[in-house]
């Protein structure tokens, strides 16, 4: 991974001179700079930016620091503010400078604030901060997914339980009422002379019949409904599974708004 200022260039906008290769015939630069083909020179008591030398005459430099009375450098050009990788490369690496009023120097290879003191950085360096702050977001969405699917869960499991008793009311209502029905028309047949006929288990077998059509159509009821409760819960967290993405932030990019917010 790349420390922050190793390849990003912070001067984006500013001209640059154009590359050995020079323009074409429609007037347009034939080779784009990149930003590791800057050093930083010092040249009296300024730092100028500017192209290295092994890619072509830089015919036009820019100051991007100067030194104070106590001969510290300081990065004053909002334009081009101090890169880690251009000073390392540049052998000003173990440099203290100043930018924004605070303290800078390279630590692990990335611009880090400086306890001049100490001589140590005063916080963790971006780099560092950004990874430190990127791991613990990472971990706390995590948590907040397995907190928010736990609940799905549960939601899902309490559903299941309250459905196990539906319809058994129902059941027993259908189960009395047509005992009722057999003892009724078996009253009526025994008052006719009816009792000791064929005609009495004929009748007791279709109240039967009637009352296992009764039962087997609530159950299938039933089914269809428990059915529909759990496509429908189910499918929320499977909703909810597919939302979650372990796509983050880029972590160079945290670097850079860490980096901002210092100076």
């Amino acid at each position: 991974m790349p420390s922050f200022g190793s390849t990003v260039d912070l001067t984006s906008g500013a001209s640059a001179p154009n590359d050995p290769a020079g323009l074409n015939a429609a007037g347009e630069v034939a080779n784009a700079i990149t930003p590791w083909q800057y050093v930083y020179e010092i040249s009296g008591n300024n730092i100028l930016r500017k192209l290295d030398p092994k890619y072509g005459t830089d015919t036009a430099p820019i100051t991007v620091a100067t030194k104070d009375a106590q001969g510290r450098w300081i990065f004053d050009n909002p334009s081009y503010p101090p890169d880690a990788s251009l000073l390392t490369k540049s052998g000003l690496g173990d440099t203290t400078i100043l930018y924004g009023g605070k303290d800078y120097r390279v630590y692990n290879g990335t611009l880090a604030r400086w306890d001049t003191t100490a001589n140590k950085p005063s916080d963790l360096s971006i780099q560092q901060k950004a990874e430190e702050e990127y791991n613990a977001a990472k971990a706390a969405n995590k948590a907040r997914e397995i907190e928010i699917g736990a609940g799905y869960q549960t939601r899902y499991s309490e559903a299941m339980k309250t459905l196990e008793g539906m319809g058994a009311q129902e059941s027993k209502d259908i189960t009395s009422a047509y005992g009722n029905l057999a003892a009724s028309q078996q009253q009526d047949l025994t008052s006719r002379g009816f009792g000791g006929t064929t005609i009495m288990p004929t009748m007791r077998a279709g109240v039967e019949r009637q009352k296992t059509d009764a039962l087997a159509r609530l159950n299938e009821r039933l089914r269809t409904q428990k059915l529909g409760y759990q496509t429908g819960l189910s499918g929320d967290y499977l909703g909810f599974r597919e939302r979650v993405t372990d796509a983050y932030p880029d972590i160079n990019t945290l670097a850079q708004y860490i980096y901002k917010a210092q100076v």
